[in-house]
């Protein structure tokens, strides 16, 4: 734990540091739920798909769950190799067959195709400009083949302003600990998240950076050229997505 008067924490890249204590961050998260959820959507709009891509997949969670439920080739990705490190580890503990990649989602370059994307837990929300949205669906569209689904959500400027506006919590695990604050700028609609981490190899300080999107925002990036947006779910309903929604549910299918 960082004490007062220590040194000042490393400076550190999203995730480098976060990685080693992530899951103890997220234990909030009903992944299980958030699979049975997604596998519904995927054997809605895409009762025969074979294979999935997820994208931005931490430290694997969702892609234990999701294997666990339904048999997918499936292929984790994620820019932080810290990540992916432990989604490899995860992956042998619990039997998963699936294959994790470092790869950014901002240009993805992956020399295959499937038939399902996913990009979840407000992993577009780290995204802050057009055209980096642009971007990454240009890059998505590439990896589906023609009928192939993308799932995305999102989370709206109702959800920084109803849940996080002054957020701060702290927590551990065996491998450190780490202490949160966010902070929401309405004026800009940035979401700032600031970690401070202790670990056995140092202290670290993370700043990490979201752009929370109205739906009516997100629905103008989308080119009708690359996809038909199929949804736009409230939650995890099966509900429309109103303006009053603090997390989307977007399906697209690529044309």
């Amino acid at each position: 734990m960082i004490e007062d008067g220590s040194a000042r924490p490393a400076d550190a890249e999203p995730y480098a540091a976060l990685a080693s204590v992530y899951d103890a961050v997220m234990e909030h998260v009903d992944y299980v739920h958030w699979a049975e959820y997604i596998l519904s959507l995927i054997r809605t709009y895409r009762p025969d798909a074979r294979d999935v891509l997820e994208l931005g997949c931490g430290t694997g969670s969702l892609a234990v769950e999701l294997t666990t439920l339904a048999s997918y080739r499936y292929m984790a990705t994620d820019a932080s190799p810290a990540m992916i490190e432990v989604a490899r580890r995860k992956m042998t503990i619990h039997g998963a067959r699936v294959q994790c990649q470092v790869a950014d989602f901002r240009d993805l370059t992956l020399e295959d195709q499937f038939d399902i994307a996913l990009l979840l837990y407000d992993g577009i929300n780290y995204l802050l400009s057009e055209t980096e949205i642009r971007r990454m669906l240009s890059g998505a569209r590439r990896h589906l083949r023609r009928g192939g689904i993308f799932i995305f959500d999102q989370s709206t400027p109702a959800n920084s302003l109803n849940n996080v506006e002054s957020f701060a919590d702290s927590g551990e695990s065996e491998e450190g600990f780490f202490a949160r604050k966010s902070r929401f700028d309405e004026e800009t609609n940035l979401h700032h998240t600031t970690f401070d981490i202790s670990l056995r190899n140092g202290e670290f300080h993370e700043h990490h950076v979201q752009r929370a999107y109205a739906v009516d925002e997100m629905c103008a990036l989308i080119g009708p050229a690359d996809w038909d947006v199929i949804a736009t779910l409230d939650g995890f309903s099966r509900e429309p997505a109103t303006g009053s929604s603090e997390r989307v549910h977007w399906i697209l299918e690529a044309v």
